[in-house]
């Protein structure tokens, strides 16, 4: 049709109104038909995930019937992750203590980045870790946030955060999307599939679990950016899990080897009265005493009396007199010291005005590793009554970055911007950090390295005690 000749056709009112009915009907049409195809492709998406998250609670729950585990682990990268992987063989042995924590070792040998391959010997406890030296020939054992590199920075490659944790997979759980694949024989044993996606939708994680035990057989860690793609791979095999009897304690012992000394953390309150042989003798044996294990909580306090003390000899006539009952502690009665920081809408918040009510002060950050602390403290003080809890940034370059990293993890709690400072002042060394304040200002007690339920219980019990 000529321009000339649809010029003049539109110029009668029947053409005119036919051109503007179909013009109108099309896009009404087109819309109509998008519903009809995106909506049952949502609703299966949906049901997918709810059928992962099904299968993920049933994989979660093995693990916390489980009383005591063994498995055999290798790791290694892929494509450009191969340099940036930690290439790791070893045996894990992990045993449920009467808390519920997981006491583990890692025996084995493995390369770090700089290729050089290093044997280790880790065995993590309640509060401290405790390896086998073998250039200095002897067995260390120190506080949890002493141990660094080495050996041991290799060993943590076969400590798999999921399985040690009090909450196995929170970290799938809190995915974006899950997703059911097609199932594959891992080793010989069939194996359920689940690929999670971050809501970043920059990271992707694959976990196969025995289709009978819901055991976990193999992790990848998938990273697909411009510069940087491949897989982190941790393949576990030999996988047993006993949920009506555990192993002997002994397993996630370190075992000492006959020409190696011994050097053991021992509290403040017990170096005094620690006698020079037992740091000194190479043979590993001194004079009748064993250098005690600390498990005391990492915090501003430590009781003595609730450590696993040295087992002395007994003295030849005890006496009842030489026995008194334990007293209790002295409480820390350092006050809080002077602050202002931005609180919920813009307010100042001091420490003036947290008098008049118990309070616990969480310090956290988007950048901490310990990410499910909060959800952890959050479970343990869900019923706690009278105590004010606030949750103190650190690091966080403005109050929205603060408050979004609450906001992804389901934190309630009032938002405090900016605590630096603060933290310094208290003598926090080691996040995630939390405080607990009485009534009057003062501290009851500072807890540092808050990782578990157990940490969180402690803190529920003496914030508690302080409301009284």
């Amino acid at each position: 049709m000529s321009k000339t000749m649809l010029r003049t056709n539109m110029n009668t009112p029947s053409v005119l109104l036919a051109f503007f009915v179909a013009t109108c009907a099309a896009p009404a049409f087109a819309q109509d038909e998008v519903p009809a195809t995106e909506q049952p492709a949502a609703a299966e998406s949906d049901s997918e995930h709810a059928q992962a998250q099904a299968l993920l609670q049933q994989c979660a729950q093995a693990i916390r019937n489980a009383k005591s585990m063994s498995f055999k682990i290798r790791t290694y990268g892929t494509d450009s992750m191969e340099s940036m992987s930690a290439k790791i063989d070893a045996e894990v042995w992990m045993l449920r203590d009467q808390s519920g924590l997981w006491l583990m070792r890692a025996k084995g040998a493995g390369q770090g980045r700089s290729g050089d391959e290093q044997t280790f010997d880790v065995g993590w406890r309640k509060d401290t870790i405790e390896f086998l030296d073998f250039k200095e020939k002897k067995v260390t054992e120190r506080r949890t946030r002493e141990v660094r590199g080495g050996a041991y920075q290799i060993a943590t490659g076969a400590r798999v955060a999921d399985l040690v944790s009090n909450n196995p997979y929170q970290s799938v759980f809190a995915a974006e999307k899950l997703e059911l694949q097609d199932r594959q024989s891992i080793d010989g044993v069939d194996c359920d599939v689940i690929l999670a996606t971050t809501a970043a939708k920059r990271s992707k994680v694959r976990w196969y679990f025995g289709v009978e035990d819901h055991l976990p057989r193999k992790v990848e860690k998938i990273v697909d950016g411009e510069k940087i793609s491949g897989m982190m791979v941790s393949e576990l095999r030999d996988f047993v899990a006993q949920t009506d009897s555990a192993f002997d304690a002994e397993k996630v012992r370190i075992e000492v080897p006959t020409d190696f000394a011994i050097d053991r953390f021992q509290p403040p309150e017990q170096q005094d009265s620690a006698k020079a042989p037992q740091q000194d003798d190479k043979s590993g044996k001194s004079d009748g005493t064993n250098p005690a294990t600390f498990t005391g909580i990492p915090g501003a306090k430590i009781d003595a009396e609730k450590l696993e003390p040295a087992k002395e000899a007994a003295p030849a006539e005890p006496s009842p007199a030489q026995e008194p009952a334990p007293t209790p502690p002295e409480p820390v009665i350092a006050t809080l010291p002077a602050f202002e920081l931005t609180g919920p809408g813009g307010a100042k918040v001091t420490a003036d005005s947290l008098k008049g009510s118990v309070a616990i002060i969480d310090f956290f950050g988007g950048w901490m590793p310990a990410r499910s602390w909060q959800s952890t403290l959050k479970t343990a003080i869900s019923d706690i009554q009278n105590v004010k809890v606030y949750a103190a940034d650190v690091r966080e370059k403005t109050v929205e970055s603060g408050a979004k990293v609450l906001r992804d993890r389901g934190i309630p709690w009032d938002h405090l911007h900016g605590a630096d400072a603060l933290a310094k002042q208290l003598g926090i060394k080691v996040f995630p950090a939390t405080v607990v304040v009485d009534k009057d200002g003062r501290i009851i007690e500072v807890f540092q390295n808050c990782r578990d339920a157990a940490m969180a219980e402690r803190i529920k019990t003496a914030a508690t005690d302080a409301a009284k």
